[in-house]
C-alpha cells in the first residue's frame, strides 16, 4: 500500500544589515511584530495530512491535493484495457456469473490474491474510473447487526464506511449463529437486501 509523505518547508527570512548613520556600526534590522502590523492576519498553522487505509475506506470526495494526470500516457490505452488493468489490480479471481457464484465455494478474498487499492490514489481520474471494481465485483460480509451498516471484504477490522462505497456493494454474505436469537428484525434485513444481486445466508 503506497504511503504518501507530506513536508512543509518554513523559510526562514533573515534582515538585511543596516548602516547606523550616526555610529557607523552595522545593526540587522528588526521584523515589525503583530502589533505594528495591524491588516496582516497571522499564517495559520500547517499540520500533516493524516493517512487513510485505502483497503477499508474510499473518500466520496477525490483528495483536493490529487493530481488530474489527465495527460498521462496511461490514459491513451483503450478503455476496455484500462478495466482489464483495474480488474487484475482490484478483483483478481472475481467471479462475474451469478451462478457460478452461488455453486462455488466461498473462498476468503486474501486467499486468492493480493489486492492494490493503492491505485485508487494515483490521480483523481483512476479513482473516478476504477473504484467500482474494488466494490462492485467482491462479496462483502454483512455485519451481524448492522447488516448492510460497517460490512467488511478482507477483515472485520477494516470496515467500510464511505456511502458512496456502500452504494456500490450489492453482493453480500450474511453469517447467523444457530445457538442464538439474530440481532435485527425480519423487517429491517428484508430493508438492507431487498435490493441486493446476490445474497447468501451461513450458518
Amino acid at each position: 500500500m503506497a504511503t504518501a509523505y507530506y513536508f512543509a518547508a518554513h523559510g526562514a527570512h533573515f534582515p538585511a544589515a543596516t548602516l547606523d548613520s550616526q555610529s557607523g556600526n552595522s545593526s540587522p534590522s528588526t521584523p515589525p511584530s503583530h502589533s505594528e502590523r495591524p491588516n496582516q492576519a497571522p499564517e495559520p498553522p500547517k499540520t500533516p495530512l493524516k493517512n487513510t487505509r485505502a483497503d477499508s475506506v474510499i473518500s466520496e470526495a477525490t483528495n483536493p491535493r490529487m493530481s488530474s494526470q489527465t495527460d498521462s500516457p496511461f490514459f491513451r490505452l483503450p478503455a476496455e484495457l484500462r478495466n482489464q488493468i483495474y480488474a487484475l489490480l482490484l478483483a483478481p479471481n472475481a467471479s462475474s456469473s451469478l451462478s457460478h457464484l452461488a455453486s462455488s465455494p466461498r473462498i476468503p478474498v486474501a486467499a486468492k490474491g493480493t489486492l492494490h487499492p493503492a491505485i485508487l490514489r494515483t490521480c483523481a481520474r483512476i479513482h473516478c474510473e476504477a473504484t467500482s471494481f474494488l466494490y462492485s465485483p467482491h462479496v462483502f460480509t454483512a455485519h451481524a447487526s448492522l447488516l448492510t451498516s460497517l460490512p467488511h471484504l478482507v477483515s472485520p477490522a477494516s470496515p467500510v464506511v464511505s456511502g458512496a462505497a456502500l452504494g456500490l456493494i450489492s453482493r453480500w454474505t450474511l453469517t447467523l449463529r444457530l445457538d442464538t436469537d439474530p440481532r435485527f428484525s425480519a423487517r429491517a434485513a428484508k430493508e438492507a437486501f431487498s435490493g441486493a444481486e446476490f445474497f447468501e445466508l451461513r450458518g
